[in-house]
């Protein structure tokens, strides 16, 4: 198989294999159809969670962040990050971040 790059992309692989990143051009292929074939599994997972959100399979939000936020209130809440003058709460974070 055979093909032909674009200047840019040619260069761009230049320079990695002079860097010694891949250690010739079919290891650099190589990667380069794994992260495609990656991308298009993420694509089709995506597909598949939209599909199953306009279903109204999905989870509330609240209920989906609910274990984060308990998470968050805890790091907030301990004795140091108070000692330390961070934030109190996620809710001061927020507000903070608002501001």
């Amino acid at each position: 198989m055979s093909s032909e790059l674009s200047p840019d992309h040619a260069k761009f692989l230049e320079s990695a294999l002079a860097t010694g990143k891949y250690q010739n051009e079919s290891d650099a292929l190589n990667q380069a159809v794994s992260l495609l074939q990656r991308r298009d599994q993420l694509e089709a997972e995506l597909d598949a969670a939209r599909k199953q959100l306009e279903e109204g399979q999905g989870i509330p939000a609240e209920e989906a962040f609910a274990p984060l936020r308990q998470e968050t209130t805890k790091i907030f809440a301990g004795p140091s990050a108070t000692a330390t003058g961070v934030l109190s709460s996620p809710v001061e974070l927020t507000e903070k971040h608002q501001a």
